[in-house]
């Protein structure tokens, strides 16, 4: 299918039955809650990591210092 098909494509497909602008919103719904879903455990390792490399950083500090 050559890529100027979209438009016949889209109105094909609302002929049919399909809802177009509904499906796109529920599509489009169902991306953002997944890649949020990925990008909130993306942020929670990264988050957890930069605590271990403080708290080791920390001990280091201490252990430099003497203060153990």
């Amino acid at each position: 299918m050559a890529g100027n098909d979209c438009d016949r494509v889209l109105a094909d497909s609302a002929r049919a039955g399909l809802d177009v602008e509904s499906e796109t919103e529920r599509l489009q719904a169902e991306y953002i809650d997944r890649v949020s879903k990925d990008w909130i455990v993306l942020l929670e390792t990264v988050a957890r990591k930069c605590a271990r490399i403080a708290q080791q950083k920390h001990t280091l500090e201490h252990k430099a210092a003497g203060t153990d």
